[in-house]
């Protein structure tokens, strides 16, 4: 881990969080663009027994969407609060939007239940994750497996065998090269599961402040936090970490809803979260 990342802070068991906002870009900001954005890191060990994994039920769809807070509430409030430390999770799948946002894109598990196949304009990779927290990420377009216990995709595979598989974008590339990203990871030996958010603005207006990552910039930050395996989630105004415990939602990142104004959510088809169990 860079060292000007800082410390890991411990959230629950087995999870730890990194918060940090430092100079990544594989290329140079244009003018225009803002301030390095915000990199938020979930480390989760997938071997620690407190920890298990969950995505949005085929009940928990609904054509206006569901909010991260309201996702992570309900898995928190349904498990048995004595045993449970917290939950941490993000958006996942893409979705149609605006509406209905129920349709959702790509392979989609929860509790061994198939939410989605739907297929995903260019392919999509699948996070599988089994009951035993065995997290590997798919071929592209591979199916759900019979021990599939939690699965969401994404459609750009970022790293694959501890490389990028991504190539760096043109410094000349048409604007924008950046925005706000959601993305996952995982790491052998030993077995951890990342999930990442980086905080970006889009915008329209070419001479406005605009900010992010580009693919190559998560599979860059990805593979220096250690992951070997990494794919690209629903980004943009869908970006949104947090997490909940007895002391309510706490939000982990800036998600830019509406593309206009900070701290506002949006209501995304499909979330996941890894739940804490207390010892």
């Amino acid at each position: 881990m860079p060292q000007n990342w800082g410390a890991w802070t411990p959230l629950y068991h087995g999870v730890d969080w990194l918060s940090a906002s430092v100079p990544f870009s594989a290329v140079p900001y244009p003018a225009q663009m803002g301030p390095y954005p915000t990199i938020n890191l979930v480390r989760v060990r997938m071997d620690d027994p407190h920890v298990t994994t969950y995505s949005t039920p085929a009940s928990g769809l609904n054509p206006n969407g569901v909010k991260l807070r309201q996702f992570l509430q309900t898995a928190f409030e349904t498990q048995n609060q004595s045993a449970v430390q917290g939950v941490v999770g993000i958006n996942a799948n893409y979705f149609d939007y605006p509406a209905p946002r129920n349709t959702i894109y790509g392979l989609a598990v929860s509790n061994l239940e198939t939410v989605s196949s739907n297929p995903l304009q260019g392919g999509y990779y699948p996070l599988l994750i089994t009951k035993s927290n065995r997290a590997v990420i798919g071929n592209k377009n591979e199916p759900r497996q019979a021990d599939t216990w939690t699965a969401v995709s994404g459609n750009v595979l970022l790293l694959h065998d501890g490389r990028p598989a991504v190539p760096p974008p043109q410094v000349d590339a048409p604007h924008p090269i950046v925005a706000a990203r959601t993305a996952v990871g995982v790491s052998y030996d030993p077995d951890y599961l990342y999930l990442m958010t980086v905080d970006g603005l889009e915008t329209n207006d070419f001479s406005a402040p605009y900010y992010g990552a580009s693919y190559f910039d998560v599979a860059m930050l990805l593979m220096l936090a250690g992951a070997t395996e990494a794919v690209n989630l629903d980004g943009g105004g869908s970006t949104t970490m947090g997490r909940f415990d007895s002391r309510g939602f706490v939000p982990m990142n800036v998600p830019y809803g509406d593309d206009t104004n900070p701290n506002v959510e949006r209501a995304v088809g499909n979330c996941f979260a890894v739940i804490a169990r207390a010892a």
